[in-house]
């Protein structure tokens, strides 16, 4: 489950990545176009199962409102150690994590195997490190990043299938969902 973010954003950040790939060491660097927010990652799942998944998320999103969402400041995981993830957070005055809770219990009616449990951190993820990076990277990318802007409504939230790839993945949307509700 994902929301996508608007070409303009894309392409401010696809900007700074690309002037980054330069002077960071070696990363899989995310494609501007191919930028997401992942609400909740799902994994393999067996064919069977898309159906019942498509059925049940539809209340859960049908339920919430337009989003409002932003670009938040860089990060990486792990945080304070040399990192594997570089990521830029998505902040919003509305409630990420409660609709995460939601998607995730949906879900949970569903798949045979529980989710994987992490806290909510809502952000993304812009490049994987061939080997993690160091302290100095780690600087480099923050400054790289750092004041992007970018505001937006999300209007729907997309199930995206994910197939691995040269030179990356692939994205198939499966279904897409409006966000519907009423705002408190």
């Amino acid at each position: 489950m994902a929301f996508e973010l608007p070409a303009e954003v894309c392409e401010r950040l696809g900007d700074r990545m690309a002037a980054l790939r330069e002077r960071l060491p070696p990363a899989r660097w995310v494609s501007p176009d191919l930028l997401h927010l992942t609400l909740v990652f799902v994994g393999e799942v067996e064919e069977e199962l898309l159906g019942p998944i498509q059925h049940a998320l539809g209340p859960v999103f049908h339920a919430s409102p337009t989003l409002r969402l932003r670009l938040g400041a860089p990060g990486t995981f792990p945080p304070r150690r040399p990192a594997r993830v570089a990521w830029v957070a998505i902040e919003s005055k509305d409630d990420l994590a409660s609709l995460e809770r939601a998607a995730r219990a949906a879900l949970g009616t569903v798949l045979r195997e529980p989710l994987e449990d992490r806290p909510h951190h809502a952000h993304v993820t812009l490049a994987r490190p061939r080997r993690p990076w160091s302290r100095g990277a780690i600087a480099a990318f923050h400054d790289g990043i750092a004041g992007v802007t970018g505001e937006w409504e999300a209007p729907r939230a997309i199930l995206f299938e994910s197939r691995r790839g040269a030179p990356g993945p692939r994205y198939a949307m499966r279904a897409e969902y409006p966000l519907s509700g009423a705002r408190a």
